[in-house]
């Protein structure tokens, strides 16, 4: 069995032991998740596009920290409207990547 599979697996076991207790967030790009999340947790996401709900919601609901990493023009915009909503949105204009440097 390759490791990909073998990750997949544990993932889907562990979805599944904890069904009833997923909760899915945000509105044009949800993401499903365990809610252990609490005012002390961190949380880092990359890539903001055109809506950042998922980040939003995780801050309403669980009151935790998020960094936001986006260097493009449409993430910059989208979290500029939505800056006044929390101070625990923490927004850096930078990818996250294996290897340092500029993509064209």
């Amino acid at each position: 069995m390759n490791w990909r599979l073998f990750l997949h697996r544990i993932a889907y076991a562990i979805i599944q032991k904890h069904r009833g207790q997923l909760v899915t967030l945000g509105d044009l790009e949800q993401w499903t998740i365990l809610p252990e999340l609490n005012s002390e947790s961190f949380v880092v996401s990359g890539g903001a596009g055109d809506d950042i709900s998922f980040e939003l919601d995780l801050i309403k609901r669980f009151d935790c920290c998020v960094a936001l990493f986006d260097p493009s023009l449409p993430g910059k915009t989208t979290v500029e409207r939505h800056r006044h909503v929390s101070e625990k949105l923490r927004f850096f204009e930078a990818g996250i990547a294996a290897t340092t440097g500029v993509n064209f």
